[in-house]
């Protein structure tokens, strides 16, 4: 049989996990992604292929670019409150994370989870 190999990284939904508002079909479908990634990692890792899962907090982008300056910024404001770092996340935050399990270096590491949300799944 031949072997392939291969990464993957799932990116579930950025408020996986927690309690913001409007939230709660993300966090399913995160939370469904976080559990399958066992399965998936199961499955595939007599083929060379490694399963992850990132899971990103509230990270800088223009998503939130619909909402007015006021209520972004009180979202924002809300939000940073909960985060044990006191801020929020860049992308290339994120990315150095996807990049990571992407990467060689982490040939030996399949099945995991890691929040990029600076502490907020942690509180």
């Amino acid at each position: 049989m031949a072997r392939f190999t291969g990464k993957r990284v799932l990116i579930t939904g950025g408020t996986s996990g927690i309690g913001l508002a409007g939230a709660r079909a993300r966090r399913r479908r995160g939370r469904a992604a976080g559990a399958d990634r066992r399965g998936w990692a199961t499955a595939l890792a007599d083929r060379g292929i490694r399963v992850n899962v990132l899971v990103p907090g509230a990270i800088s982008t223009s998503l939130r670019s619909f909402m007015s300056d006021d209520v972004r910024e009180d979202f924002e404001h809300d939000v940073v409150s909960r985060v044990p770092l006191g801020r929020i996340g860049t992308a290339d935050e994120a990315a150095a994370v996807a990049l990571f399990l992407l990467s060689d270096d982490a040939s030996y590491v399949t099945a995991s989870q890691h929040a990029v949300d600076g502490g907020l799944t942690k509180r």
